[in-house]
């Protein structure tokens, strides 16, 4: 997958959980969480795709884990930063959205992977 399936997909992602999940936090300007999303996810793709393609000393799922523990930090200062959002509705945020977007990288990868075996 290129940096730019990958980063299409991460938006295809995060920004409607983003959006639900301001809505259930209670959260009002909904349109202002969704650009914040994106921008939030602008601002860390690079770095995640970068490491994730550049980190081969350290094993798959510590790599994964670093990785995704920074990037949910840095977006969830986004969303605390740029939104009416509490601290905890920050967190649940930035930590909600990427884990929903690395699990379903995981689970295209391999149904990619299924397919292209044949």
């Amino acid at each position: 997958m290129t940096q730019l399936q990958a980063f299409l997909l991460t938006l295809t992602i995060e920004v409607p959980v983003a959006v639900f999940l301001g809505r259930r936090l209670g959260l009002v300007d909904l349109r202002r969480l969704a650009l914040v999303a994106v921008a939030a996810t602008t601002l860390t793709h690079p770095f995640a795709f970068w490491a994730a393609e550049s980190w081969h000393a350290w094993s798959w799922a510590s790599r994964a884990a670093v990785i995704e523990i920074a990037v949910a930090a840095a977006e969830s200062a986004v969303y605390r930063l740029a939104t009416r959002a509490s601290l905890k509705q920050a967190v649940v945020l930035g930590v909600a959205t990427n884990a929903l977007s690395f699990f379903a990288g995981l689970a295209l990868g391999g149904v990619l992977w299924w397919v292209a075996r044949g």
